[in-house]
């Protein structure tokens, strides 16, 4: 019967921490102490070398339980602060349930390799854009028509939608698409 690792890892590390304490229980109190100062020193030293760690879903899961054991003061300054625990459980769960959503609306994976220029976008969809807008004709009588008008962008035909002599309204319409 094949283990999971999802149980397997876990239970490793418990298992090492377990063998680690009792093996602790033997020594003397002086060498805790020094081993408990030059792993502080050794935490500064990394701390101040790396950015910010980023822990697998188990040491955050041994972490998080053995932070639970220590004085409220301390607590404060480890890798996992009182506020670390649930920030992760909420990223845990705002995953989960876009992963649950996009898979039961049948969504997979997003192309990795896929060109997001301008251009292939307007290729991609020209047989769905239209472009709009106003421009005005004077005629032989001086009058003015005002003409609105689409234009299919893949084939360039060019609908007019309608005609009028009166000016159109004031407001976002009136003015022309390029001012």
């Amino acid at each position: 019967m094949p283990y999971s690792p999802v149980l397997v890892r876990p239970l490793y590390l418990i298992t090492l921490r377990v063998s680690d304490w009792l093996m602790v229980l033997g020594r003397s109190q002086a060498s805790k102490d020094a081993e408990i100062m030059v792993l502080r020193h050794e935490v500064a030293v990394l701390r101040r070398q790396v950015g910010r760690p980023n822990p697998d879903w188990a040491d955050r899961a041994v972490l998080a339980a053995l932070t639970r054991w220590l004085p409220a003061g301390l607590r404060a300054h480890r890798l996992i602060t009182p506020a670390t625990l649930p920030a992760w459980h909420r990223r845990l769960l705002r995953v989960a349930t876009v992963r649950r959503i996009m898979r039961s609306r049948c969504f997979g994976p997003a192309p990795r390799h896929l060109d997001t220029s301008w251009r292939t976008f307007l290729r991609s969809q020209a047989e769905e854009l239209l472009a709009c807008d106003f421009f005005h004709v004077d005629t032989i009588f001086l009058k003015r028509l005002y003409v609105l008008f689409v234009m299919e962008v893949r084939t360039r035909h060019v609908h007019i939608l309608g005609v009028t002599s009166h000016r159109p309204v004031r407001g976002p319409l009136s003015r022309p698409a390029t001012s």
